[in-house]
């Protein structure tokens, strides 16, 4: 019966120092998180292009400066450049200016020297182009025309009198500022047909312009008004900045 006791002592004894002699050998093991591989795209991303203002708002001071500003409720930037009594941009974005001299003068940007003159361009007070690329001009009352820059001037044009502004608009429609401040428009939109007017609720202005969306820019008393449509009042003024001309540059 001991016997039978020391034995089981002794088994147990050895199964004690096993178990302890086979804990003291394990190496711990720690999990390391796996890295999923990276790989190159096989494409580029899209490349973010910068968004550039499509038109810009260009004006002359009563002192034939030129100014500018992108939205009708941003300040006026300048003065830019000198000296110039009216101004347009052409389609293939040369800028075009009437000098004090009554000839005219171009520069690809308004932050360069005028050129000029050009040959045959004497003399006018006012310049445009219409939508077919013919540059009109005024000289004393009445329109003038030319299909390239250095082409003389043909004109007077038929009906054209009296006016002392012009401008055709994205419709196609011919507008002209008479010398009464008010708007009159060409018959069926054709430079030689008479003028229609005076329009309801355009008095008073000297100059106008055509935003891209419709909007149309009077200057009346050297400020800046704005109407949504032809036929309404005019609102403002939009500033108390004096300005005698107004133009609106695409794409610039």
């Amino acid at each position: 019966m001991y016997l039978l006791v020391i034995v089981i002592i002794v088994i147990a004894v050895f199964a004690v120092f096993f178990l302890v002699s086979n804990n003291s050998n394990q190496q711990t093991t720690t999990l390391i998180p796996m890295r999923l591989p990276t790989f190159a795209p096989t494409t580029q991303p899209p490349t973010t292009t910068k968004k550039i203002d499509s038109e810009l708002i260009v004006a002359i001071g009563i002192n034939n400066h030129i100014w500018t500003k992108r939205k009708l409720d941003d300040y006026w930037v300048g003065p830019i450049s000198c000296c110039v009594k009216s101004i347009t941009q052409l389609k293939d974005g040369t800028i075009l200016g009437i000098g004090l001299d009554d000839l005219m003068y171009t520069k690809k940007n308004l932050n360069e020297l005028w050129t000029g003159a050009i040959k045959n361009s004497c003399c006018v007070s006012h310049i445009t182009q219409f939508n077919d690329g013919t540059i009109i001009g005024i000289g004393g009352t009445v329109l003038y025309k030319k299909n390239n820059l250095e082409d003389p001037w043909e004109g007077p044009i038929n009906k054209s009198c009296c006016i002392k502004s012009v401008i055709q608009l994205k419709d196609g429609t011919i507008l002209g500022v008479k010398e009464d401040g008010k708007l009159w428009k060409k018959k069926n939109n054709n430079i030689n047909e008479d003028w229609e007017g005076p329009l309801p609720n355009t008095c008073c202005v000297d100059d106008i312009a055509e935003l891209n969306d419709g909007t149309l820019l009077g200057i009346g008393g050297n400020r800046l008004y704005k109407k949504n449509k032809l036929e309404e009042q005019w609102i403002g003024p939009i500033d108390h900045f004096h300005i005698s001309k107004i133009i609106v540059f695409k794409n610039y």
